[in-house]
């Protein structure tokens, strides 16, 4: 995160988990209101598998976190800030919670 003077803003949220345990969110419902939606079906399993044929090596990545290890472009963060009572802040990395990343 870092400072922001961006003139979107949206509101933090308490979410209680499971466990009984609080995690801060961000309430970007009206962002995702005005969101364009890029809808396509996911691959078959079966397409995937065959498109590893005839490959010599195979990996696989487990992220942890894997939304926010990717960087937003400059010109998207502002559209990820929310407002703090210590000021208005944006992700630099992607949030978890936003519809589409289209726009990033």
């Amino acid at each position: 995160m870092q400072p922001s003077t961006s003139e979107w803003a949206s509101p933090p949220v308490l979410v209680r988990k499971r466990d009984g345990s609080v995690r801060g969110c961000v309430d970007y419902r009206t962002l995702n209101n005005i969101t364009r939606k890029d809808v396509f079906p996911l691959p078959r399993i079966e397409e995937c598998v065959d498109a590893l044929d005839g490959n010599l090596w195979c990996s696989k990545l487990n992220a942890n976190s894997a939304y926010w290890q990717v960087r937003l472009d400059d010109a998207s963060r502002p559209k990820t800030s929310f407002c703090t009572r210590r000021g208005l802040f944006e992700f630099v990395g992607m949030p978890f919670v936003q519809c589409t990343c289209d726009f990033f």
